[in-house]
């Protein structure tokens, strides 16, 4: 499939700019700090009000950094209800975060549906017109000019293969490319370098080409301090978990797309009202389903990603299987999500703690 840089999309509601945001949401502290080098991280929840405030999605983050953003984004009408996320996390005491960056569904016909311009959203497809794109034109093309500002430097480029292969043995699409850019600008904090990644998924049915980003996300850390900092803040920005309950919800909203009984606001917020009175089998197979995916990224993704994050799997008696930052001496857990790195060989978490801590050990 011939894959070209295009210009960058225009009006496509993609535009969340990533400037350093004002303080919203912090985590919750455990009362126990260590001495020197150490890291306290807890998993922070993603509500989506539009689907009554169920829980989307949750990751680990620093206990002193902050939530800012949007959230969930919907898009109505558009393929899978056009869901993305559009929102950073920021440490509150220096200028380094990550964050997810919206995304809308794209097609592509040849030859185009009359009446259709590059561009446009094609109603009955759920999706914009738009050229077939790599992963790393499109960060170049689409991403970069829509969210970030002028005067942003693109320092370079690269593909990323193995994370290719993994989202393809994944989720079982056709096509697959992952990659991720550099660059250099100001987020209004100071300056900043930044690595921008996309996954991206192609299925091509006859002469349409269906495609559309899987993840887009940002790492960012101060100039010169990337290098350093991109272990950790990769870690967090993958440490991602849906809600399948959340996940159902989606899917129902685009069978019903499909069938044409939901194109409008309205019509949205009362078909998920239906779906949170309804009975819970539904999302049990969902949740089955899920995990068993879930299980299957875990074993595809381990190995390079514990290379390039600079991670550890660890067990948490209460959580299960856990990634996280490695190069620490002691790691603690409550058994509800929090965990607390250190290594200050004097440090027990469980002195004028209010939190149980256990002490856990790689897998």
């Amino acid at each position: 499939m011939a894959q070209t840089t295009q210009p960058p999309v225009q009006n496509s509601g993609e535009t969340t700019p990533l400037t350093q945001a004002p303080v919203q949401t912090p985590a919750p502290s455990p009362n126990a700090q260590p001495q020197g080098e150490s890291l306290s991280l807890a998993y922070l929840p993603v509500v989506d009000p539009l689907a009554g405030n169920v829980e989307a999605v949750r990751f680990l983050a620093p206990t002193n950094w902050a939530i800012s953003g949007d959230g969930i984004v919907w898009n109505i009408g558009m393929r899978n209800g056009g869901v993305s996320l559009s929102m950073q996390v920021n440490d509150t005491q220096r200028n380094r975060g990550f964050g997810y960056i919206p995304y809308l569904p794209r097609h592509w016909s040849e030859p185009q549906q009359p009446g259709f311009p590059e561009g446009s959203v094609y109603g009955i497809l759920g999706s914009v017109v738009t050229r077939p794109m790599s992963a790393v034109d499109y960060i170049n093309s689409v991403v970069i000019p829509e969210n970030f500002p002028q005067g942003t430097e693109i320092i370079g480029s690269q593909t990323l293969p193995e994370v290719a292969r993994g989202v393809a043995a994944t989720y079982g699409y056709a096509s697959t490319d992952a990659g991720r850019t550099r660059i250099r600008f100001n987020n209004g904090a100071g300056d900043v370098e930044a690595h921008v990644y996309a996954w991206m998924s192609y299925d091509i049915l006859g002469d349409t080409t269906l495609w559309t980003p899987v993840n887009v996300y940002i790492v960012y850390a101060e100039d010169g301090q990337l290098d350093a900092e991109a272990p950790l803040l990769n870690t967090m920005a993958l440490s991602a978990v849906v809600n399948p309950k959340w996940v159902e919800v989606v899917l129902s909203v685009e069978r019903l797309r499909i069938d044409g009984n939901a194109q409008n606001q309205r019509q949205m917020e009362q078909l998920i009202a239906t779906l949170r009175e309804t009975s819970n089998a539904i999302f049990d197979i969902t949740s089955q389903v899920y995990r068993d995916r879930q299980a299957a990224n875990d074993v595809i993704f381990q190995d390079y990603a514990e290379a390039i994050r600079g991670t550890e799997t660890f067990v948490d008696p209460g959580v299960g299987p856990v990634e996280l930052p490695g190069g620490f001496q002691q790691v603690w857990a409550t058994g509800t999500g929090e965990y607390i790195l250190s290594n200050d060989a004097l440090f027990d978490p469980n002195l004028n703690s209010r939190f149980s801590w256990q002490e856990i050990v790689p897998d």
